[in-house]
């Protein structure tokens, strides 16, 4: 079978968000496909910033057994571009890559010290932002979006700073990327937009609420919750995950041990499409 057709079969078997609502799974979620060459290991993780987190000894552990030739991160772009993310993470120590980074970070600071190639599979937020507008959602309420997804990392992260302060850089980032010259990107006209989407301001100090905000699965118990912007999450997502999906096949049809330290979430809805793709039963 051709490699498009094998990819695009793949793609047709990701769970939508509607699936794994009704979904039951562990965290961390864990899987390994195929065997020799062209293998994936899944490591599902809970988001965490803890450096006692067993996800911390898990990691390692699957460096150790499945041997990668290649890892895949989830979220780290960087406008100094990779030599500038790895001489960053290069001089942190294990609890500082886990504090500040969470286990993409940890995960880029274990494949340096093992010698092992990692990249980033996701669009960049430029064409993310591209995506979103092509599905005519207002631009004003796209950066109010962006800034509402920063929420959840702000708290695990437990952040001194005020969240202004914090989605500052970020903010910049989206300007220059987007080159939207008439949106205003400032931390004030966010969250009036938020505002008015949510018909309330939204609750920046409580953690569970600030992921319900942009939280792409429409849960039963919440969905009378539900706002454009866990629409734009949903939309969002698809597009993600399809880019996922993408990178990692090309590296693992071309023969490549591919470990993925990813949101769980991810992992299990991916998984139908890595079985596929790798006829793994």
């Amino acid at each position: 079978m051709r490699k498009k057709t094998r990819v695009a079969r793949a793609l047709s078997a990701v769970l939508t968000p509607e699936q794994y609502a009704r979904t039951r799974h562990d965290t961390p979620y864990l899987y390994t496909l195929g065997s020799g060459e062209d293998a994936l290991t899944f490591v599902g993780a809970r988001h965490s910033n803890d450096p006692y987190d067993k996800l911390f000894s898990i990691i390692p552990e699957h460096f150790d057994s499945f041997k990668p030739d290649v890892v895949a991160v989830e979220g780290v772009q960087s406008m100094s571009g990779a030599a500038g993310t790895e001489r960053f993470i290069a001089g942190l120590t294990r609890q500082e890559a886990i504090t500040r980074g969470g286990e993409s970070i940890f995960t880029i600071k274990h494949a340096l010290e093992q010698g092992v190639p990692w990249f980033c599979p996701e669009p960049s937020d430029a064409a993310l932002m591209r995506h979103l507008v092509l599905h005519f959602y207002d631009r004003e309420t796209l950066v109010a979006w962006y800034v509402l997804r920063l929420l959840g990392q702000y708290h695990r992260r437990a952040e001194n700073m005020p969240f202004v302060a914090y989605v500052a850089p970020f903010l910049s980032y989206l300007e220059q990327a987007t080159s939207w010259s008439d949106v205003s990107f400032t931390y004030n006209q966010a969250l009036e937009t938020a505002a008015a989407v949510l018909s309330q301001e939204p609750n920046l100090y409580n953690a569970d609420r600030a992921i319900e905000y942009t939280d792409p699965i429409p849960w039963s118990n919440r969905w009378e919750q539900q706002t454009v912007f866990n629409e734009i999450t949903r939309t969002a997502l698809a597009f993600r995950d399809r880019h996922i999906i993408k990178r990692i096949s090309d590296e693992l049809l071309r023969g490549q041990r591919v470990l993925v330290v990813y949101g769980a979430g991810h992992a299990v809805m991916q998984e139908p499409a890595y079985r596929l793709l790798l006829n793994a039963s």
